[in-house]
């Protein structure tokens, strides 16, 4: 817990937008758990932060928007299939922080799946 002196105050609204840029960036690296916490406490946010949050965060996530090398989706496509180490090599030729994350997490689960 933070000394009171760096307790630090959100509105409602500021909360709604930041945890819809986090349930995008989650979901972007297949983060399935995460995703789900973020969406609860979305959900528990009171009511009036709904309507102007949301507007916000749309306007934030359609400014951030780049085109998605394609690449990309078809990894992503074999990570969310469980295909890990198809998806680490698909992804091995792109060079972007999602991409070097979703190879790096598929390489980690294919070993964690030859474990087992």
């Amino acid at each position: 817990m933070l000394p009171e002196h760096q307790q630090y105050s959100y509105d409602a609204v500021t909360l709604y937008v930041e945890l819809s840029a986090a349930l995008n960036e989650l979901q972007a690296r297949g983060l399935g758990q995460s995703v789900k916490w973020a969406a609860e406490q979305l959900v528990g946010l009171p009511e009036h932060a709904y309507e102007p949050g949301a507007k916000l965060a749309l306007e934030a996530r359609v400014r951030s928007i780049e085109p998605e090398h394609p690449k990309l989706t078809h990894g992503r496509a074999y990570f969310e299939h469980k295909e890990y180490n198809r998806a680490a090599h698909v992804l091995a030729a792109i060079n972007t922080p999602v991409a070097v994350f979703l190879r790096c997490y598929a390489l980690y689960l294919a070993g964690q799946k030859r474990q087992e």
